[in-house]
């Protein structure tokens, strides 16, 4: 077991599956990163069925305080091998959590040092990242972006392709989340760049520090994952649009549309719909962090006086007829390209009572945080009490499908 008094300020995520031939040299690219801090290496072998694991155990076994290797009688397929390492990485307690596959390599043995000072510095900085290079099997190298911007912002963070590779992120570990519908999507590393974004920019070098190797046995080289992708990407942003502040939310929409026009008429959502209303665009720690575990598509509302906004589509006045704002209500809805939502939840009992004044929500389950808040008023930590909040509804309301 870790012991917390030895906690290594970063913590090196691994995965790997029948990476035999390339798992030495990633392992050895992290050995040698020349740091003065402690350095921790996690890796997740999910059964391979070649020398992979034998060549990891050899490594742990030279280095028994600098390699933690997990390994697994049976094949726990990708999403359940990487959430094991993760959790480990964050239960060493690192204060940052650096990303590396089993078949990629760092090639730059300064790199952590770079990051982290780059961290250090500044608290306001979310996460950092630096250009990667491709390695083809032809042995030919490509820089993996033309221009790497150097700095990226909630807004400009998630397009249609990923703004950076997962080996050259490095964030910070408090803001680490990883919720149950992550299993249900695709490229979850957009969706980790976007959450991470909320909390700071991201900053960026433009130095090669990492190299991807591209390959047949690679996951994105599969054919399921190119047939899917468009598929998988729809549900990725409808997940992404309400679980995000404001920024993000408001240039979504292009992104979706693109994915399911791609896909060919091809997408099966899955989540049900929930409406978060609140009366200010200003959410509570614990709110974002429910938000984001929730296994339903989020509709974010502000709803003050007469006023419903719909953040990021649409924005109008309410009445006294209930049938019109409801009306109003699923026509925004329908030419935004989202569902009418099942449920319904609000921050407090005044915004429950002002939302019943304007609408009729008989077909919508209420659900109200204040006596969730009640239940869990023992709960200080906002992370966690989010955390709480999502959990508890998931577990009644919002099962997640199959």
């Amino acid at each position: 077991m870790i012991q917390k008094g030895n906690s290594p300020l970063v913590a090196v995520y691994m995965i790997t599956y029948n990476h035999g031939s390339y798992i030495d040299q990633a392992i050895s690219s992290v050995m040698d990163q020349q740091t003065n801090f402690p350095v921790q290496l996690f890796i997740g072998d999910d059964c391979s069925k070649d020398n992979t694991s034998s060549i990891c155990l050899n490594w742990a076994e030279r280095f028994p305080d600098k390699i933690v290797f997990l390994d697994t009688p049976i094949n726990l397929g990708i999403y359940q091998n990487a959430t094991r390492v993760f959790n480990i990485c964050v239960q060493s307690g690192a204060k940052y959590i650096a990303l590396l596959e089993g078949d990629d390599y760092w090639s730059d043995a300064n790199k952590l040092q770079k990051q982290v000072d780059l961290l250090e510095s500044d608290d306001s900085i979310a996460g950092s990242y630096h250009q990667t290079e491709y390695l083809f099997n032809s042995g030919e190298r490509k820089a993996m972006y033309k221009k790497l911007e150097l700095r990226k912002n909630l807004s400009t963070l998630i397009g249609k392709y990923a703004p950076f590779h997962t080996s050259s992120f490095v964030f910070r570990a408090k803001h680490f989340c990883r919720p149950a519908w992550f299993q249900n999507i695709d490229s979850i590393d957009l969706a980790m760049y976007a959450w991470h974004g909320q909390f700071g920019d991201m900053v960026g070098f433009p130095e090669v520090m990492s190299v991807y190797r591209v390959h047949g046995a690679g996951l994105t080289a599969s054919v399921e994952h190119n047939e899917k992708f468009h598929q998988k990407r729809a549900t990725l942003h409808q997940m992404m649009r309400g679980k995000i502040q404001p920024p993000f939310s408001n240039n979504i929409k292009q992104i979706l549309d693109y994915h399911i026009r791609e896909a060919k008429g091809k997408c099966s959502f899955q989540f049900g719909s929930v409406m978060f209303v609140c009366q200010s665009d200003r959410i509570s720690i614990s709110e974002q962090w429910m938000l984001m575990g929730l296994n339903a598509e989020i509709i974010p509302a502000i709803l003050k006086k007469k006023e419903l906004t719909l953040q990021g589509l649409n924005r109008f006045n309410l009445g006294s007829w209930k049938w019109w704002n409801s009306f109003n209500l699923k026509r925004a809805l329908l030419r935004n390209n989202v569902q009418f939502p099942e449920w319904v939840i609000f921050e407090n009992h005044s915004t429950q009572v002002q939302f019943q004044d304007y609408f009729s929500q008989s077909k919508m389950i209420a659900i109200c945080l204040e006596d969730l808040q009640n239940e869990f008023k023992t709960i200080v930590d906002e992370n966690q009490l989010g955390d709480y909040f999502a959990t508890y509804i998931n577990s009644h309301f919002l099962p997640l499908k199959s």
